[in-house]
Formats: C-alpha cells, structure tokens, sequence
C-alpha cells in the first residue's frame, strides 16, 4: 500500500469515526421577563420581590441525539424588595449590573437537579450586605444536599429585611 493511499484511508476512518462520535449540538434560548413574588411575612405586610431577569435554556444531546441535560442560567438584573402595604418602601438591587445568579443544570435520565450560585443577594441601607441563599445545592426528588452559606429569613435575614421595609 502506498503512503498517499494509506493517508487518504486514515483521514476517511478518522472522519467516519469522528462523525459517529459527535453529539447533537446543543439548542439554546435566551429569554427576557418580569417576576413578583412573596419573599417574607412580617405580620402586617410581606416583602415582596419584583425581580427583570435574563434566563438562558441549553438543552443538551448524547451522540445518539437523546436529551441529556437541560443548563438553565438566570441573571436578574434589577430587583426590588417592597413592603405590599406601602410599595412606596422599598430597596432596589442590581440596577447596577451586578444583580443575583442562579445556575441550574437538570439531569434529564436521573432528574437529579444541582443549584449553585447567588439567587437572592440584598444589601440593605444602614446595616450593609445580606446574603439569603449562596452556595451549592442538590436536589434528587427526595433529598436536599446543601453546602455554601445559607442565611434563610428564619434565620433572622427575613427580621432583617422586615426591619429595613417597616414604616
């Protein structure tokens, strides 16, 4: 067999085999909304959360072109905790850019689901930065693994924030 005969057969396996090995490209959407929610009740009112978020869907294949893993990036980029009796009361995060990150990936076989990130970051007015989720999270379908710092509203983040919002 001659060199250029045995190159010309290498490179048509190589790519063969190269063919067969390349996953379905992943698909991603990136969409643009507005979310209100209850954050925490502090008797006569709640604070509430009116959040402008970016959020990107990557869904990815295996080889065989299967659903594997759904990628969900959310970046909210102003948000604003208010008192629901007086919205007058409020403070606003994240209009400078630096928002809140959630990170999300979904494993579609097992329904496994792992968080990480910042979703709720707050600063609050006279008393200075106040994480209420930070860290690394997991989610089977019947246990909840976290490891990061954690400082829910029962842990006196929420008291905190009644504080700040109260008339």
């Amino acid at each position: 067999m001659n060199a250029a005969y045995s190159k010309i057969l290498f490179a048509t396996m190589f790519l063969g085999l190269s063919i067969n090995a390349w996953a379905t490209p992943p698909l991603s959407e990136t969409v643009y909304y507005d979310d209100e929610f209850p954050l925490v009740g502090c008797g006569d009112f709640d604070v509430r959360v009116l959040a402008t978020t970016r959020e990107r869907q990557t869904l990815f294949f295996d080889k065989e072109g299967n659903e594997v893993r759904l990628r969900i990036a959310l970046h909210v980029s102003d948000a604003i905790y208010y008192n629901s009796s007086n919205p007058d009361l409020y403070i606003q995060q994240g209009a400078s850019g630096t928002g809140e990150n959630l990170m999300i990936m979904i494993d579609l076989k097992t329904g496994t689901e792992r968080y990480s990130g910042a979703p709720y970051r707050i600063t609050i007015p006279g008393v200075g930065p106040l994480y209420i989720e930070a860290g690394h999270w997991t989610w089977d379908g019947e246990n909840f693994v976290s490891k990061g710092v954690f400082m829910f509203p029962e842990e006196g983040t929420g008291s905190a924030l009644c504080d700040a919002l109260s008339p």
